[in-house]
């Protein structure tokens, strides 16, 4: 979750550097910006993955 939340303030802020050219294709922020989208929605967003993870750690045997 730390991760996420690191890399989606990490996306922002590299957009924000360099301006338009962040969704050009002569430049690969585009790529890793979609990649990002794509794992946030993976397990229903950032609250399915908590609840994923938190299942997973703390079952009951």
């Amino acid at each position: 979750m730390h991760a996420q939340e690191s890399a989606t303030r990490v996306v922002y802020d590299l957009h924000q550097f360099m301006g338009a050219m962040g969704m050009t294709l002569e430049f690969p922020l585009h790529l890793w910006t979609y990649r990002l989208k794509a794992l946030l929605s993976e397990l229903n967003g950032r609250g399915g993955q908590a609840q994923a993870v938190a299942e997973h750690c703390f079952a009951d045997d």
